[in-house]
């Protein structure tokens, strides 16, 4: 049933892509002879500006503040999602639709960095934002971009699509297996710690009923009787707090014990802060730095801001350029990342956090996040759909995987929204209503889907949500691309959210 309501919608956003297609440039004599997102302008119908608001832009905004809350919950983007939604139902044209699903994107992820950026792991106080995976991926996942960017220049149409299309299917088929069995094991544990409370409340009634407190402990032994008659469960959890106690003594004398305690500190302290400004101010000065670099060498989208021409000298200096920095950076951060680790091992601190970056899987994330550069360059899909996958192929746990990829996307989203206003292609009160809006609505509606997943303990659903997107991109994407060729030759590079460094 959920597969035809599903079919059903498709259908009527393709059926309103066929209606409304006609509208653009057709003779008219008032607003009524053009559809609901034009308006007469000297004789022929134009797209109407962002304001005056009609219904179609509200049904646009609902739809993208309840999609992008499920996709920021799997930290994904969705800009892939977006602008097909644009112009299916707002009726843009295409490149304008890219720029505002850039608005709608940057809006989600923003507001979901909100809510991110004060949750901690319960039992480590782990922020579940790594900071240090996000400083090492980034770069990589732009200079991937490049060399994917390049590919997708030479490629025939086809095998884009194709490739896409086997991608997000890897994509769902992964999401589907891990949701599964994370679930079944959320499953078990929730069985488990029923029967515990069941057995902890019979312990408790037998307790009571084999040793009732006598009339003579009441009147005379009050305080003797009333240990006597303490249930055996109390008992077991004083012990419980006890061994906790002295666990916790431990651990500390074991600190206390280093020859440096005042490094151990710091490096308990580095461990668990919730914002370290040493890696975000590293990942926001080398973001500045790659949008300086692109508004010096410009796109078919825009101008450079120093007349630079495409492909020319310059215009591959600057693209190259970026590509050492976003290696250096990495270099940079793998260096760090080593003397952090030795500092630890010197000081005998154990991190509570059972997913170490050991110089392996510092070279994992390397080659994760340059894998997912290149894709996202080739099939013109946005980082946080790749990204969020195999952070989680690598071993990361869902919940700091979907977080983690979801900041990374903030960098990503902003250098696009920053292009598209700066080149005059985003006007705006495009940008004045969709991003205080979609980013409000994100931040309630996907705040309240936060509280409820880690209230019930239920982190498979964020696999899932991540698998609910993908499918949606499954079905929207190929759709949309083959009514676009049926209405005639068009690029594939324009048919789905571009890379900022698409030309």
């Amino acid at each position: 049933m959920r597969g035809k309501s599903l079919l059903g919608l498709i259908l009527l956003l393709a059926l309103a892509v066929a209606v409304t297609a006609a509208d653009a440039n057709t003779n008219c004599s008032t607003d009524n002879d053009c559809g609901v997102n034009f308006e007469c302008r000297v004789g022929k119908c134009s797209h109407k500006g962002m304001f005056p608001l009609r219904y179609t832009d509200i049904l646009a905004t609902i739809l993208f503040i309840l999609i992008s809350s499920m996709t920021n919950i799997a930290g994904i983007g969705g800009g892939a999602i977006y602008s097909p939604l644009v112009i299916m139902i707002l009726d843009y044209e295409v490149t304008k639709a890219i720029y505002i699903a850039y608005v709608v994107t940057f809006g989600g992820v923003l507001s979901n960095f909100f809510i991110n950026v004060r949750m901690r792991q319960s039992e480590s106080r782990l922020p579940y934002i790594n900071y240090t995976i996000a400083a090492l991926s980034l770069p990589l996942l732009l200079s991937g971009t490049v060399v994917g960017t390049i590919l997708n220049k030479v490629a025939p149409d086809l095998v884009i699509l194709v490739t896409l299309v086997v991608l997000l299917v890897v994509v769902m088929k992964k999401s589907v297996v891990k949701a599964k069995q994370l679930y079944k094991q959320e499953q078990q544990n929730k069985e488990i710690e029923t029967e515990s409370q069941a057995t902890n409340v019979r312990n408790d009634n037998a307790s009571s009923k084999s040793k009732p407190v006598s009339e003579e402990e009441v009147g005379g032994l009050a305080v003797e009787g009333a240990r006597e008659g303490l249930p055996e469960v109390r008992r077991i959890e004083e012990i419980q707090v006890v061994g906790k106690e002295n666990e916790n003594l431990a651990l500390r004398a074991e600190g206390e014990a280093t020859k440096d305690k005042a490094l151990y500190a710091q490096i308990d302290a580095q461990e668990k802060k919730i914002l370290p400004m040493n890696r975000v101010a590293a990942v926001v000065i080398f973001t500045c730095i790659i949008l300086l670099l692109n508004l010096i060498k410009g796109s078919s989208k825009f101008k450079s801001i120093l007349g630079v021409q495409i492909c020319s000298p310059v215009y591959f200096i600057c693209d190259t350029i970026s590509f050492f920095l976003s290696i250096a950076l990495f270099f940079t951060m793998k260096h760090i990342i080593r003397r952090f680790a030795a500092q630890k091992t010197a000081v005998g601190y154990s991190s509570p956090f059972k997913f170490q970056l050991t110089d392996s899987k510092v070279n994992q994330l390397a080659i994760v996040g340059f894998i997912a550069g290149v894709l996202v360059g080739f099939a013109g899909i946005g980082g946080g759909l790749v990204m969020s996958p195999l952070l989680l192929e690598i071993g990361l746990p869902p919940e700091f995987a979907s977080k983690t990829s979801g900041f990374t996307v903030i960098f990503t989203s902003f250098l696009s929204v920053m292009i598209a206003f700066l080149s005059g292609g985003l006007e705006g009160l495009a940008i004045a209503w969709f991003l205080p809006i979609v980013g409000f609505g994100v931040y309630l509606f996907a705040g309240i889907l936060n509280h409820l997943i880690f209230k019930y303990n239920r982190k498979s659903y964020i696999l899932f949500a991540l698998t609910f997107v993908v499918i949606i991109a499954i079905i929207i994407i190929p759709l949309y691309t083959i009514l676009r060729f049926a209405r005639g030759p068009v690029s594939y590079t324009h048919l789905t959210l571009p890379t900022i460094y698409s030309v």
